[in-house]
């Protein structure tokens, strides 16, 4: 199971931009109501990670740092963040939000996938009937049958409501197959759905997150623009073998 936070850890990997380590848990401090850990192995620069992620590897969490200080090796962080104490960890510079966003971008450019629905239950009189909240683009309409499902091949997708040319045969359960977009991901545990190879869509994420950052800062460094190159590459390299499979829209024999 491919979750955000895994994403976003290999996006800032494959950036080039993460730094790993092992600190102590120091709680909360008291002066800042922040919690920290403390690495006095870190040789980065004074405030070189504030603003930046840092990602706790056994809890599956991560939060935006508050501040580094150099000197002491204090990482701060949110403290609504809960943690195991003195567990490994990663960090880099590139705020949270920029790689939410990269993954996002990541998932919509990929384009959508096949999903199911089975809330409606069919009867044997009935022609319309209204779809569910957030299913649209119908591919394929099926119907229980027994133990398994039959096709409806006579159907139309009007302004939110299923029309069928004639009733269903039986009452039952209806199955609906429609193709989105991937949901807006956001929380470290929101789950990402199987149909976008982890890969890809980690190449994907570096592309989308290179693009934006030198769109916003105008800093076509030769080391970014190298970067970016490499994950339209890699990007599209994959896309050919690891396509996202959605169904095609079936016939619909029906006439209205």
């Amino acid at each position: 199971m491919t979750t955000l936070f895994d994403v976003m850890l290999e996006t800032a990997r494959l950036s080039g931009i993460l730094r790993s380590g092992s600190g102590v848990y120091g709680g909360v401090d008291g002066t800042t109501g922040y919690k920290y850990i403390t690495d006095t192995t870190r040789l980065e620069k004074e405030e070189y990670f504030t603003g930046g992620t840092i990602f706790f590897k056994t809890s599956k969490l991560f939060a935006k740092v508050l501040k580094f200080d150099q000197t002491t090796g204090k990482i701060s962080f949110l403290a609504s963040t809960a943690i195991t104490a003195d567990e490994p960890y990663s960090v880099t510079n590139t705020d949270p939000y920029a790689l939410i966003e990269a993954v996002n971008s990541a998932l919509t450019h990929m384009g959508t996938y096949t999903k199911v629905d089975e809330t409606l239950s069919s009867d044997t009189t009935s022609t319309e009937y209204t779809l569910p909240d957030g299913v649209s683009n119908l591919v394929r309409v099926e119907y229980s049958v027994d133990d398994s499902y039959s096709p409806q091949l006579s159907w139309r997708e009007i302004e939110g409501k299923l029309y069928t040319y004639t009733p269903f045969k039986t009452a039952g359960t209806i199955r609906l197959y429609y193709n989105t977009l991937h949901p807006y991901v956001e929380d470290a545990d929101d789950v990402i759905s199987d149909a976008y190879n982890y890969n890809r869509l980690a190449w994907t994420a570096v592309y989308m997150f290179q693009f934006q950052r030198l769109q916003l800062t105008g800093n076509y460094s030769e080391k970014e623009t190298s970067l970016m190159s490499l994950a339209q590459r890699e990007a599209e390299k994959l896309a050919r073998a690891f396509p996202v499979h959605h169904l095609e829209r079936d016939p619909i024999l029906g006439r209205f």
